[in-house]
């Protein structure tokens, strides 16, 4: 295998304008898992207990003091949760808590630096309202770097082939912040990974989000058009 394209499309971009750039074009993807312990209880006695719950409020609204307080401010990163969990019933304080979330950063020091900084904060967050908390921190995808000679010659192929189709050609400025396991390609051999914008004002994993179908014949076009040129 002399080198590997992958293809993605991608909202907010103009409709079936295809972009990429050299270098890094998507960021570092970590997953962390935070289980906080404290005590059962019921909701009308929380003095009998240690509620869990809003530990877990304080230990996410504290995680994001790293970003705007302890990073530098021009080093891209970002900590998002997207799920948390605790109890069965309405009226029971619960026993425990879990957050799931996502740490996204273009820069392997930052990266280091985040992940030392959780896994100190949240069992001190914690501990400060009488509850524990354990980090499972789990490093998942690479930051995906396109090969520059590999990608100069992808963007003079789609000059060409975007003149007449599609909705032209543009390089990102700044990497993505998302995360992509075609990043492990990137890792063993040349690779160049493309965006086509599909228009629209919803954003990916956005239940409104809807990939035009009739841009499917476009992208295929343009990767067959890629595999028989380059």
């Amino acid at each position: 295998i002399e080198a590997v394209l992958g293809l993605h499309f991608w909202p907010r971009l103009p409709f079936g304008q295809m972009v990429t750039r050299k270098g890094a074009i998507t960021a570092f993807s970590d997953r962390v898992h935070i289980t906080v312990n404290g005590m059962t209880a019921h909701a009308a006695s929380p003095h009998f207990g240690v509620d869990p719950t809003v530990v877990a409020a304080h230990i996410l609204l504290s995680l994001q003091n790293i970003i705007s307080r302890e990073k530098d401010p021009q080093s891209t990163a970002v900590i998002s949760f997207g799920q948390i969990e605790a109890g069965e019933a309405y009226n029971i304080i619960p026993g425990s808590a879990h957050m799931w979330g996502t740490v996204r950063v273009h820069d392997l020091a930052v990266r280091d630096f985040i992940q030392k900084r959780i896994e100190e904060m949240a069992p001190l967050v914690a501990s400060a309202h009488r509850a524990t908390a354990n980090v499972e921190y789990m490093r998942n995808y690479p930051s995906l770097v396109n090969d520059g000679t590999l990608t100069e010659a992808v963007l003079e192929k789609a000059r060409e082939f975007f003149s007449s189709a599609g909705g032209g050609v543009a390089e990102l400025e700044r990497p993505l912040l998302a995360g992509e396991d075609f990043a492990f390609y990137s890792l063993a051999v040349p690779s160049c990974f493309m965006l086509i914008g599909t228009g629209g004002e919803h954003s990916l994993h956005n239940p409104g989000y809807d990939v035009p179908e009739d841009l499917l014949p476009l992208a295929a076009a343009w990767e067959a058009f890629l595999a028989l040129t380059l």
